[in-house]
């Protein structure tokens, strides 16, 4: 009776420990970040902008766009309605660079992809520019974030989009090297 009850609790706790390892396996698998890519246009004003000019810069504080789609979105979950939020100081009247802050936006029936306002440095006779920005999933696209980069091409008025649909979350902030 004894050997029977040790074999049995061998038994159940080598049960447990094979199930409990497969739950963390199970738990710890991602899925594979899906790529995507998309062409967009500048387009129509949706919302208009304010300028106010002070010494060596224009302030343009606002203004929103409706994108045109150039080549749809390889990835059906990044199509929809295209819509872009804009504020830039600009001081190229005085030789310097304008910064602009923006923000994307995508929505369709399923979500929607917010970007987190991404800063733009132009600097005069430089028609390309690229910058990453960081989409946050809204609604059916909840807890799914997408890392993309965006070519403009300024002469052009396009953007190129490429990237990543990620099913997590972005690494931590880094610490900061403080010199003693």
């Amino acid at each position: 009776m004894k050997t029977i009850r040790s074999t049995l609790i061998a038994t159940l706790a080598i049960g447990l420990l094979a199930g409990s390892t497969l739950g963390v396996t199970a738990q710890d698998e991602v899925a594979a970040p899906v790529e995507f890519t998309a062409r967009w246009a500048w387009g129509s004003p949706i919302r208009g902008e304010a300028s106010e000019t002070a010494p060596g810069v224009v302030q343009h504080r606002g203004g929103a766009w409706r994108p045109g789609v150039l080549a749809a979105a390889s990835d059906p979950r990044w199509q929809g309605t295209l819509s872009i939020a804009n504020n830039e100081n600009d001081y190229s009247a005085s030789g310097g660079p304008l910064v602009g802050v923006h923000a994307f936006r995508v929505e369709n029936a399923d979500g929607a992809w917010q970007q987190m306002p991404t800063i733009a440095l132009i600097i005069p006779g430089v028609d390309d520019l690229v910058n990453t920005g960081f989409f946050v999933g809204e609604g059916g696209y909840e807890g799914l974030i997408a890392v993309v980069d965006i070519a403009t091409d300024r002469a052009a008025g396009t953007w190129d989009l490429h990237g990543y649909i990620i099913d997590g979350e972005l690494p931590p902030d880094p610490e900061p090297v403080i010199s003693e």
